[in-house]
């Protein structure tokens, strides 16, 4: 028969045998997959080669009785053949999984219902030899009827030809069992689904009764499970299949193998099913990625506001963060019931126990769903780190197969990370407040506070003066009212400079020599006051600094020092401002305890707290009867 001037009617054939010969040619990097059912005029052909392969033999009996080179030939009962051309990159085990598929394709096709005989290239007709099939002409292809792409469709398939609701292929790990892909749907009792503890499987065992299932058969009926099997694939993996309804089919694992061979040919976790695996969760972890990154662009986002974001992220129905702080563990959680916030002692001694590094396994995992309330039927864990304190990510989802350890493993450094920086950010922010509060609380004290009580001291005093001599006591209140007017004043610019954006005017026209004259007024100090340099160009701080220490200073020598003769003096060269105040006064041991000296006035600890936080130093030199000087320095700039 001419291959090519028969391609008409090789394509009049049903469609879907011709694409399930492109699905396995593709698996199997085979370049030509096709079905011939029947003989002589009454032979025909279903076939789908590469758009990009070699060109097709002139005559299809070449390829049928073997005289072509490069091509595998399967012939299931009287006549019908399969026949596929392979490539450099055709596995060696790929005629195993022709054999395991041709009575499924030639049934398809309308052919025999024999088993399938395996025929080399060079083995003549005569030596092939058919046996009972129990293939039914009706039965679907393995792919033809699930609707699902990839390993999980041949599982689904796997599933509905042998009359169970879902399957679902499990591989070791190195610490228990990983489930690889599910076809079908996902059922409550498949959170609790754990191969190792189905007991000895051979080439495979059902339990008609869930109830049977060693150790955890009644918790998987309760969990709705009526049937359950175990099936051996490729190696050590395993394929579990379960109902909700009795099973009692006899033949269901003669109907599995061709599904187990394709499984076992492509190998438990093909190149396919890892990689559609990989695209997918690598997906996820950059949704959450840009979460992580809203949330941190947010200056006042939360800790419950990152596990929101993460949480839809993830598509997960609950998430839970927990934290190892001072010998208990935080819970943030993303759920309905937002419970609980603490966990108990003996919990908390189990999760110390555990090791911070490699994978958590589905035991401890639900372990800890428990614990935290979670409802969800697939639970992963991961730990953000490998060191203590712990910190761990649970996540759940009710439906789908979640993600796995790797995965969640970085979307929990993610999380880690991004809640260090929320908190760290949130303990700046209280740091800077209470700095802010400090820093009123001294200006507020020596300033207004000090205004205060001399105008106080002063009308105490008004009612001797104004018996002795009036037009005194009216010069005395004129003093007050200007004393209480100027500290109202400064109040007022205090206040305006605590709405000002201080990033927009780091640089002050304070004019520091007016004010230093107020304060020598004020005390009435016979005190010398000499500026130099271009106070313009000092930044605020320092030149705030410059102030508090000169107020202070002036201060301390009218109240404490005695002194019958103060000086002040302020140089502001371009990258220093110098400010000294000394006083003739009685001075203080420079050993002295803070309650001897005048250090234990509120005044001198601002000083130094204005100066340090300005960045600059602060030295006070004093000796008994030797007065005290005071000498501040402080940067212009870089500040």
């Amino acid at each position: 028969m001419d291959l090519v001037s028969d391609t008409p009617a090789m394509r009049a054939a049903a469609s879907s045998v011709a694409d399930d010969c492109r699905r396995l040619a593709e698996r199997l990097r085979l370049d030509a997959v096709g079905v011939a059912v029947g003989v002589g005029d009454a032979r025909q052909v279903t076939w789908w080669a590469a758009p990009d392969g070699p060109p097709l033999p002139a005559r299809l009996d070449d390829v049928l009785l073997g005289t072509d080179a490069g091509w595998l030939l399967v012939t299931v009962g009287s006549g019908d053949t399969v026949f596929a051309r392979t490539t450099p990159e055709t596995p060696e085990d790929a005629i195993d999984l022709l054999r395991a598929m041709a009575a499924s394709l030639v049934a398809s096709a309308g052919g025999s219902q024999a088993s399938p005989v395996l025929q080399s290239p060079n083995t003549p007709p005569a030596a092939m030899v058919t046996e009972p099939s129990e293939t039914s002409p009706g039965q679907p292809g393995l792919w033809e009827g699930t609707g699902i792409p990839g390993l999980a469709g041949v599982l689904a398939a796997l599933a509905r030809d042998t009359g169970f609701e879902s399957a679902s292929l499990y591989t070791p790990n190195g610490i228990g069992w990983e489930l690889v892909a599910r076809g079908g749907p996902t059922r409550p009792w498949h959170a609790v689904l754990d191969p190792s503890r189905l007991g000895p499987v051979g080439d495979g065992v059902r339990f008609a009764d869930a109830h049977d299932v060693p150790g955890i058969g009644p918790r998987l009926a309760a969990l709705g499970c009526s049937s359950l099997a175990v099936l051996t694939a490729d190696g050590d993996s395993r394929i579990v299949l379960d109902s909700s309804t009795t099973h009692l089919e006899p033949d269901w694992m003669t109907r599995a193998l061709p599904h187990l061979a394709l499984i076992g040919a492509v190998g438990a976790q093909p190149e396919l099913a890892v990689a559609e695996r990989a695209a997918r969760e690598l997906g996820v972890i950059e949704r959450c990625a840009d979460a992580t990154r809203r949330i941190l662009e947010d200056p006042g986002s939360t800790s419950n506001d990152l596990l929101r974001e993460l949480r839809q992220a993830l598509e997960a129905d609950e998430i839970y963060h927990l934290v190892e702080r001072a010998g208990d563990v935080e819970v943030v959680s993303e759920t309905a019931t937002g419970w609980p916030r603490r966990i108990p002692r003996e919990i908390r001694d189990t999760l110390r126990s555990l090791p911070v590094y490699g994978p958590v396994d589905e035991a401890t995992a639900r372990q800890l769903g428990t614990v935290l309330g979670a409802t969800s039927h697939h639970l992963t864990a991961a730990f953000s780190r490998e060191q203590r304190p712990q910190e761990a990510l649970v996540a759940g989802w009710r439906r789908g197969p979640g993600l796995s350890n790797p995965a969640l493993r970085a979307v929990a450094q993610l999380a880690a990370g991004a809640r260090a920086v929320i908190e760290s950010r949130r303990s700046t922010v209280d740091r800077m407040m209470t700095k802010e509060r400090t820093r009123w609380a001294d200006e507020l004290h020596d300033g207004l506070t000090q205004a205060v009580t001399t105008a106080v001291l002063e009308l105490e005093a008004m009612e001797n003066l104004i018996k002795k001599d009036p037009s005194e006591a009216i010069e005395a209140l004129a003093a007050s009212k200007s004393e209480i007017r100027k500290s109202l004043s400064e109040l007022r610019a205090l206040l305006f400079d605590l709405q000002r954006d201080s990033a927009a005017d780091s640089r002050s026209d304070e004019p520091l020599t007016k004010y230093v004259n107020d304060v020598v007024k004020r005390w009435r100090l016979p005190a010398r006051v000499t500026v130099t340099g271009d106070l313009r160009e000092v930044p605020k701080p320092s030149l705030g600094a410059a102030y508090v220490v000169i107020r202070e200073g002036l201060a301390n020598a009218a109240k404490h020092a005695g002194a019958g003769q103060v000086s002040v003096w302020v140089n502001a060269v371009p990258d220093e401002l110098t400010v000294e105040v000394a006083d003739t006064g009685r001075g203080f041991a420079a050993n002295a305890t803070p309650n001897e000296g005048p250090g234990h006035h509120f005044g001198l600890g601002m000083m130094h707290r204005r100066v340090e936080e300005a960045g600059g130093t602060l030295d006070v030199q004093s000796a008994p009867g030797k007065g005290t000087r005071v000498v501040a320095r402080l940067p212009v700039r870089g500040s």
